[in-house]
């Protein structure tokens, strides 16, 4: 009777147990729920100022807008842009401060996660929540940004410029530039300068 008693009484443990566990599952995926609604948002918003970006550089390229940008005359591989188009997020300041000074070398986000002092995972998620892009992208638009002023401001080579922004192999950058601009480098050269 008394075995009877106890598995009844560890069977009603058990069921409260599951019932708990069921409850924060729920809870949990309520949430997961509301985050992936906030990023889908998040990502359009993003998307639209991306096309203002691109719509802006490529008016500020065809000299509608006038933006001046300083290069140097011993190292046009290290020369930046006045205004960086990087984010402004003190939280955030070490990462943009490390991809701005290493942008134009082979960069990965182990190594700016290192640099910023957080795991790559931790900051893989802190830089999509406070800006809505990845560690990734950010250098990636760094590199374009300086991509641009280099085919519009000189005549190196397209394989000297994708070396000069942090691209070892000049494939991988055509690839890269033609993924975001649906045309190659001399191409895009030839369109904003003439």
């Amino acid at each position: 009777m008394q075995t009877l008693l106890g598995l009844h009484r560890t069977s009603t443990e058990l069921e409260l147990k599951v019932q708990e566990l069921l409850a924060e599952l729920s809870t949990v995926n309520e949430q997961l729920c509301c985050e992936e609604d906030l990023h889908q948002r998040t990502q359009t918003e993003i998307e639209k100022s991306f096309s203002i970006l691109q719509a802006t550089l490529e008016a500020t390229a065809e000299g509608i807008i006038a933006i001046r940008f300083l290069t140097s005359c011993t190292d046009t591989a290290t020369s930046s842009i006045p205004n960086s188009i990087l984010p402004s997020v003190p939280k955030l300041k070490k990462v943009f401060d490390f991809i701005e000074a290493n942008y134009h070398q082979p960069i990965t986000l182990y190594d700016v996660a290192q640099a910023a002092g957080y795991s790559p995972t931790y900051l893989t998620n802190l830089v999509r929540c406070q800006t809505g892009q990845t560690v990734y992208k950010w250098i990636v638009q760094r590199r374009m940004a300086q991509a641009h002023s280099l085919l519009v401001n000189t005549d190196q080579p397209v394989n000297q410029i994708a070396a000069a922004v942090g691209y070892p192999d000049p494939g991988h950058f055509i690839r890269q530039f033609r993924k975001i601009h649906s045309t190659t480098p001399k191409m895009w050269r030839n369109m904003h300068r003439s």
